[in-house]
């Protein structure tokens, strides 16, 4: 909910609000004229935040004159910040157009020019299992002759899912429940690293990456674990531990 959809450049700059989240800036314009994003252009504000984007063209050498064909640039970026490791070019687009000079391509952090017939497009990717995605307004429409245009596409590595289950066995006149065991987390950045057994799971997030679930020992006690209390979770993916 940006206060401000579209709006002309200005040297002084342009102030909105926006609600806190994702964000993308992209632009259209003349041709002849390559775009350059500074890093803030794109990502996640969160309340009360202040961010500055600036957006720099550059006129190029022999640039087309009047009725060149449109230009669309896509720039692809991936937020890797929940363990993930893959980078733009692992990204795949698919450009649906008149006559695009690219229809096919890999992503590129500094962006992909094509040139393609004025009227309708669209560009779309292939999805990437742990990665989430965002695509900027530009990225489908109506593109006219003389037209300059950016498309920016986010992918955010998603955080994956533990669920941990205590069960209690007392057929030895045993007379502990579920939370008088503490479990411990070792993963990166878990949402939670020490609580209270549950045996009805208790569920937290982590990064993508190696962990391990352990309990402090009780006397009296054996604690046998189930698979996938300890290896490597990817980006997205959901396990329980017992």
């Amino acid at each position: 909910n940006p206060s401000l959809n579209n709006f002309a450049g200005s040297e002084t700059g342009t102030t909105l609000t926006l609600t806190p989240g994702t964000y993308i800036v992209d632009e259209s314009g003349p041709t002849g004229y390559s775009p350059s994003f500074s890093s803030t252009c794109f990502g996640t504000v969160s309340s009360g935040q202040q961010i500055s984007c600036t957006v720099v063209n550059d006129d190029q050498a022999g640039a087309p004159g009047p009725s060149a064909q449109p230009v669309l640039t896509v720039f692809k970026h991936v937020v890797n910040d929940n363990g993930g490791s893959k980078s733009a070019s692992d990204f795949t687009f698919h450009v649906t157009a008149t006559n695009p000079s690219l229809s096919n391509f890999s992503g590129s952090e500094t962006g992909t020019g094509l040139t393609l017939d004025a009227g309708s497009y669209g560009v779309s990717e292939t999805p990437a299992t742990g990665y989430t995605s965002i695509l900027s307004s530009n990225c489908e429409g109506t593109i006219a002759s003389d037209e300059q245009r950016t498309c920016t596409v986010i992918n955010n590595d998603q955080q994956s899912t533990l669920t941990i289950f205590k069960h209690v066995i007392n057929v030895n006149s045993g007379a502990l429940s579920a939370s008088n065991f503490t479990i411990t987390v070792n993963a990166s950045n878990p949402s939670l690293s020490n609580f209270p057994g549950d045996e009805n799971g208790t569920t937290i997030t982590l990064g993508a990456g190696s962990f391990s679930v352990n309990e402090d020992a009780v006397s009296g006690y054996s604690a046998p674990l189930s698979a996938n209390c300890s290896g490597v979770i990817g980006n997205g993916e959901n396990m329980s531990c017992t």
